[in-house]
């Protein structure tokens, strides 16, 4: 039986740049899908609980859609965390138009440095992605306990093509 479709595995493991770092919230050149938080980034005073991504995909790549075109979020965004599954949710959106992939994730036991977010995408037969034709467009990290964004924090990708 020919495969028709490749999986694409985008790996993301949230990371907080230390304290210091850029305020705004600007793409990195050259999108990777891994952003790696810092023990020393999760104080008391930085309590993250929410995150919300908007993330370009190139022609060829798209996530699990159910019947009426909606984003299957149980296959297309897997949060793995150390909080038990009550405390989380997760949402995916896709405008296959724009190609754009947008999803938000809430853990109200906030994230912790060994939780992992995996976006599991589907590759049109014949498309080679490469690591560069991801980019973050727009992202928002929030406070747990205010609901407010923290600023000051920027994401990078890593994928992996399985």
């Amino acid at each position: 039986m020919k495969n028709w479709f490749r999986n694409i595995l985008i790996v993301m493991c949230f990371a907080l740049l230390s304290a210091c770092g850029d305020t705004q919230h600007s793409s990195p050149s050259g999108g990777s899908l891994k952003t790696v938080i810092k023990p020393t980034a999760l104080t008391a005073t930085l309590n993250i609980g929410g995150v919300q991504m908007a993330i370009a995909l190139p022609s060829g790549v798209a996530p699990e859609l159910n019947a009426d075109g909606s984003v299957n979020d149980a296959v297309a965004v897997e949060f793995i965390s150390s909080a038990p599954t009550a405390y989380k949710t997760q949402k995916a959106t896709y405008d296959a138009v724009k190609s754009v992939l947008e999803f938000s994730v809430i853990d109200l036991a906030g994230f912790s440095t060994e939780d992992q977010i995996v976006l599991h995408l589907k590759v049109a037969e014949g498309t080679f992605p490469k690591e560069s034709d991801f980019s973050i467009l727009s992202y928002d990290f929030f406070d747990k306990v205010t609901g407010e964004s923290i600023t000051g924090l920027n994401p990078t990708l890593i994928t992996t093509i399985q």
